[in-house]
């Protein structure tokens, strides 16, 4: 069995995480992941209300699993009233604060009785986590789906953030691109404490996705995502500029983001004429979604999109990941050698 000081922490049997999308990521795929003995985690939208979230924690704890979470967006917060009360009630395992400033809401995280997490981009927004006061800093590289302010690849950025904040308090874990145990071998071999899972759970039965969103992700290669603003912009969702979304390329995304800066000004231009052209493009979005035809609209998923092949069970695949993960670093012992040079 595989065990990281982390996974022992939270009682884990596998140092796995289900990344909370916003979405997919439903109290029912928190649950399933959790009963497979990994950690799932509920994804709270930026347009999420306090109903919806006490709705999505109890579908979460229904099984009767002590260990979950849940993932906020920052940013969106301080519109979404009563939804950290709800959190702070429903006492997690872990919470998620990510995409702005976790500092105001640390306090309340640890009055639940929970470790407080941050995803970030860089070392720089590692070391601002850790000095906010955060748990588990989670490096979130940029082969990662959904939102986020990647340049950095996983495994460099990995690197960078273990030589800067590895301490005895904080555990960091990596997500990105981990879509296999190959990949959860990885990044525990260079240091990480656990791996953070989103894309790789997409097409589960359990995902709260579109069954035509989940057929895009399996025919989908490692060369089909994009990340871009322009769903945001077109969409009229209030992402901050630095987080566009990583997710599938279709024609709308490759159309419109060359002219994301033509978005942008239309987006913030009081003349008619722009309004209408937005509005315009913003219908064509809209009209896609219901009809679920993702030529046009948006499925957020990461690089490891490539390595979804076939429909498992959320709880297959937590077992599949962390099964093989356990071979390759089994496998990986044995390239270390004794050094003849210390024998007898």
């Amino acid at each position: 069995m595989l065990q990281t000081n982390f996974s022992r922490f939270l009682g884990l049997s596998y140092p796995i995480v289900g990344a909370p999308m916003a979405g997919p990521g439903s109290g029912r795929l928190a649950s399933v992941i959790s009963g497979a003995g990994a950690l799932g985690m509920v994804g709270v939208g930026s347009r999420a209300t306090r109903k919806w979230v006490r709705g999505q924690l109890d579908a979460a704890s229904s099984m009767g699993q002590r260990r979950w979470g849940v993932g906020v967006q920052v940013w969106a917060l301080p519109d979404q009233p009563g939804v950290m009360d709800e959190i702070e009630i429903a006492r997690p395992a872990i919470v998620s604060l990510s995409f702005g400033d976790p500092a105001p809401y640390i306090d309340q995280v640890h009055r639940a009785g929970a470790l407080a997490a941050s995803q970030v981009n860089s070392v720089a927004d590692a070391r601002k986590a850790v000095d906010a006061g955060v748990d588990v800093v989670v490096v979130q590289g940029a082969e990662a789906g959904g939102h986020h302010a990647g340049q950095v690849a996983t495994l460099p950025l990995l690197q960078g953030v273990l030589e800067a904040v590895e301490y005895d308090d904080v555990y960091v874990l990596a997500g990105g691109g981990i879509g296999t145990g190959r990949g959860l071998a990885a990044v525990l071999a260079a240091g990480a404490q656990a791996g953070w899972i989103g894309t790789a759970f997409l097409a589960t039965p359990e995902a709260e996705s579109p069954l035509l969103a989940k057929m895009a992700v399996l025919s989908a290669k490692e060369t089909d995502t994009i990340h871009t603003r322009v769903f945001d912009l077109v969409g009229g969702v209030g992402w901050p500029e630095r987080y566009p979304g990583r997710a599938l390329s279709n024609p709308f995304a490759r159309t419109w983001d060359p002219r994301e800066a033509e978005l942008a000004e239309w987006a913030q231009s009081a003349d008619p004429e722009s309004a209408g052209k937005l509005a315009a493009v913003k219908e064509e979005l809209t009209k896609a979604t219901k009809a679920e035809d993702y030529h046009v609209a948006v499925v957020y998923a990461g690089q490891a999109a490539g390595l979804v092949h076939d429909e498992r069970r959320a709880a297959e695949v937590v077992r599949s990941i962390g099964d093989d993960a356990e071979r390759h670093m089994r496998a990986a012992a044995e390239l270390c050698v004794p050094d003849e040079r210390y024998l007898g």
